[in-house]
């Protein structure tokens, strides 16, 4: 009978334990849900003045590179109005300062839902995509962008380079053809398109038109030293 009563006083024992762990792992994920819900709240009533005020430092975080203090901040400021296209534009920023790329990427879809024929949002979709190594997807995102805003010159630099990495060099050659119409008149940005055109003529082994093209690169710029660099190598 003893070993009988020490068997069940230690059984209750173990219960009893057993029962106050389940109490402690309730108590703490109430405190969570309610901090959880706690932030959602506060989230909720950013007013829109106190929305652009958070915009604001957000913008100074930023400035500094203190990516975690700007995404505190530009989460705010969607908070108390998710129709600041601006706002949800540093967002995307932020988090792709801090290397969250997915997180970035979501941003410019919202921006898109704000606005579909946003140009922006689909270029800078198309930087993050070349960063996560989808080219494919990359240069959609860089095709939809150029055709939304023909004269957007940094999309056609972008998605020159895309297809360069593809080894898509004649639709690179057509993209930087494009970009010099658009930018006929700026010597500098022409000579780094012609340095550019160069690299492409000699990756596909077209000497002379490679040298035709760093020649008239430095004729625009004497100061190009890629140019400089690839006519060298050829001669």
């Amino acid at each position: 009978m003893p070993a009988t009563n020490a068997s069940q006083n230690s059984s209750r024992k173990y219960l009893l334990i057993a029962a106050a762990l389940v109490v402690i792992i309730a108590i703490g994920a109430y405190a969570i849900i309610s901090d959880n819900n706690k932030n959602g709240t506060e989230q909720a009533k950013v007013s829109k003045e106190d929305a652009l005020k958070a915009r604001e430092k957000g913008l100074d975080f930023y400035k500094k590179g203190d990516w975690d203090g700007a995404l505190g901040e530009f989460k705010k400021a969607v908070a108390g109005d998710p129709k600041d296209s601006y706002a949800l534009t540093q967002l995307a920023y932020s988090y792709e300062r801090k290397g969250q790329l997915d997180e970035a990427f979501k941003q410019y879809e919202a921006l898109l839902k704000l606005n579909a024929e946003s140009a922006d949002a689909h270029y800078n979709m198309g930087r993050i995509l070349v960063q996560k190594k989808e080219l494919d997807k990359a240069i959609a995102e860089f095709e939809t962008a150029a055709k939304m805003n023909p004269n957007f010159t940094a999309t056609r630099v972008d998605l020159a380079r895309a297809y360069v990495e593809k080894k898509e060099f004649d639709k690179a050659l057509t993209t930087y053809g494009e970009l010099e119409k658009i930018i006929s008149k700026d010597d500098y940005f022409l000579s780094r398109i012609y340095s550019a055109k160069g690299n492409i003529f000699k990756q596909k082994g077209q000497r002379s038109n490679a040298i035709a093209s760093f020649e008239k690169a430095l004729e625009l710029d004497s100061n190009n030293t890629d140019a400089q660099t690839g006519l060298d190598g050829l001669k």
